[in-house]
């Protein structure tokens, strides 16, 4: 079908109707361009649920990862958060995996609000106290946190910061997908499991200026 088509357009360079055919030619060019996109080639990025996407130079940089460790797809479960979203997310870490754990993956400031978290159990107060107490001592922290480049996911409109869920890349290439995820040059920084993660590979990716 591509020879078929570049035959014809060669002979229609040679017999010197160009301008005539120049619609023609457009239409062919964008057929196999359009047959290529459409095979399957660019790997599918999905969103676990409703929340502000990546942009697209993020997006093609995960794409660049993807197609490095031969997976076809993947979910990204979390983007940008607000305090109180940092908090929930931060309050079920501790819960599920330990306080122990928590401070060895949210740095510095994020140990502030593990430590309100603590407090505030010991305390006996209830998770919406807690989650309170938590969202306002990050919003505390925050200018410290930024300057660290710690809790990444809360106010940085410089950075695409997100989350790839691990359950979303087939065991077998999980290895493969942190390897390229962490030899590549596009991100700012990449997190995994050997640094305290869990469930996500976590990216950010500075954005052009």
């Amino acid at each position: 079908m591509q020879i078929r088509t570049i035959q014809a357009i060669v002979g229609i360079s040679k017999s010197g109707q160009l301008i005539k055919h120049a619609v023609f030619i457009i239409i062919a060019l964008a057929s196999i361009f359009c047959s290529q996109r459409c095979r399957g080639d660019e790997p599918n990025i999905s969103y676990a649920q409703e929340m502000p996407k990546i942009s697209e130079d993020a997006k093609h940089a995960l794409a660049s990862v993807l197609t490095a460790a031969n997976v076809q797809g993947c979910v990204i479960a979390s983007t940008v958060r607000t305090c109180a979203e940092q908090a929930k997310v931060m309050y079920g870490f501790i819960t599920t995996y330990g306080v122990a754990a928590a401070r060895n993956l949210y740095g510095g400031e994020g140990n502030q609000v593990v430590d309100v978290y603590v407090a505030q159990t010991n305390a006996n107060q209830d998770e919406a106290a807690t989650l309170a107490a938590m969202a306002a001592k990050i919003k505390a922290v925050l200018p410290e946190a930024i300057n660290n480049h710690h809790l990444m996911h809360v106010d940085r409109p410089g950075y695409d910061v997100f989350d790839v869920s691990l359950d979303s890349i087939p065991g077998d290439k999980r290895d493969s997908f942190i390897k390229a995820a962490k030899a590549s040059s596009l991100f700012h920084r990449v997190l995994s499991p050997e640094e305290g993660e869990k469930t996500c590979c976590h990216f950010e990716f500075k954005k052009s200026q």
